[in-house]
């Protein structure tokens, strides 16, 4: 990478999770879901953590959720993201049920059970995963 720009936002996918960030270019919303017994996962594994089977594919997930838990970060965790300070943070559970990690946008004051839209925004090489609230 020397040489390039970067950015703090920026992921390196794998061969399990490109499927994943390049539906987030597109905007859609994507899970792994295991033939074998029909659940969803999240992150992007070789087997399903339910019952091993590796006949996995991606399915176009439903975007809704609600906060499972939220904090909000008003002290910079490094200089490249004092720019965003405050901003919250959130782990959702999808309708499909697996928890993701994002960013809340909407509420001044989210909390859990909120329910929310799971989008993305532009960041980095990637978009980044957003839970959009009603506020």
């Amino acid at each position: 990478m020397s040489g390039q720009n970067t950015s703090a936002y920026d992921v390196q996918p794998d061969a399990l999770t490109l499927p994943f960030w390049t539906a987030a270019k597109d905007g859609r919303f994507i899970l792994p879901q295991c033939r074998a017994c029909g659940r969803f996962h999240f992150y992007p594994r070789a087997q399903c953590p339910y019952c091993a089977s590796d006949d996995l594919t991606w399915i176009d997930a439903k975007t809704g959720g609600s906060i499972v838990s939220c904090t909000t970060v008003s002290r910079a965790p490094a200089p490249a993201f004092e720019a965003d300070i405050p901003y919250t943070l959130a782990v959702v559970e999808t309708a499909d049920g697996p928890c993701l990690f994002g960013r809340i946008i909407g509420s001044p004051n989210p909390k859990v059970g909120d329910k929310v839209e799971i989008g993305f925004e532009a960041a980095g090489n990637y978009p980044r995963v957003v839970f959009r609230t009603g506020g």
